[in-house]
């Protein structure tokens, strides 16, 4: 008997995606994951559904983190 998809089952199918997509680009898997968790409490009061358009900007949220000069004090 096969499973039905369900909306969080494929959130959850392209969260993991991202973290492999991060990975395979170089990223450390704990980093990558962490990255993930950074994008999910920046848009956590945000109340549009997590499909694959919510997940690709998370892609480009990420990646424009990534490449932005640490912050500086001083």
């Amino acid at each position: 008997m096969s499973r039905r998809s369900t909306p969080d089952r494929l959130s959850d199918a392209r969260r993991a995606a991202l973290v492999n997509r991060l990975i395979g680009a170089g990223e450390l898997p704990t980093r990558a994951e962490a990255m993930v968790g950074a994008w999910e409490r920046a848009t956590a009061s945000d109340d549009r559904p997590h499909d694959g358009a919510y997940w690709e900007e998370a892609h480009r949220w990420i990646v424009d983190q990534a490449t932005r000069p640490p912050f500086r004090t001083a």
